[in-house]
């Protein structure tokens, strides 16, 4: 399985809608997101997905954190989340 992350750095405001897009992209192309919260709670643990956090520091240790994430699980992509909330 192939897996693409997904960085939040805000809080969002209402997860239903880019949820089920997430969903829906990781059944179709038998993926599945890994989300990258720069953020304490982001909301997406309550509706079951993979949350790794990022727990911040320097720039540097933020970079490297998120670095050693991607490389854990073979990320192909990263996006940020405002760009999944743009898709309709």
């Amino acid at each position: 399985m192939a897996f693409f992350g997904v960085r939040v750095r805000e809080a969002p405001d209402d997860l239903r809608a880019p949820a089920a897009r997430l969903a829906a992209a990781a059944i179709e192309r038998h993926t599945a997101p890994v989300i990258l919260s720069h953020i304490d709670r982001c909301g997406f643990e309550r509706l079951g997905f993979r949350v790794e956090r990022i727990l911040g520091g320097t720039e540097a240790e933020i970079e490297a954190q998120e670095n050693e994430i991607i490389r854990f699980w073979d990320m192909s992509i990263v996006v940020d989340y405002d760009d999944v909330v743009r898709l309709k």
